[in-house]
């Protein structure tokens, strides 16, 4: 099955914070950041390389699958299949896109 992440605008300008619908933490931490470093979360993800921040991270896994957690917040990573990982970038670039051609408002 599937998993559907979800990239939202948080409670501050330039921030986004990840979640997995309906509205559920990932592994009980919030993965959150601003459009340059979700950015290059789906840059890294197109581009099959790891990338990470304060509070955002996505990373490879030996069985091809991501990791995706933030270092400051999580315990731990959750693993997200090859599929999941392309369809949170598509989400990263509709959300993340769509407030900076509106200047932040949607």
């Amino acid at each position: 099955m599937t998993r559907k992440l979800v990239l939202d605008e948080g409670f501050m300008d330039d921030w986004y914070v990840l979640h997995e619908a309906p509205y559920r933490r990932i592994n009980g931490a919030d993965i959150e950041g601003t459009a340059e470093e979700w950015n290059a979360i789906a840059d890294a993800i197109e581009s099959d390389r790891d990338a990470g921040f304060k509070r955002c991270a996505v990373f490879r896994l030996a069985d091809g699958s991501y990791g995706v957690s933030s270092p400051r917040n999580s315990v731990s990573h959750t693993a997200i299949t090859r599929t999941e990982a392309i369809a949170l970038a598509a989400e990263i670039r509709r959300v993340v896109g769509a407030a900076t051609k509106t200047g932040g408002e949607r």
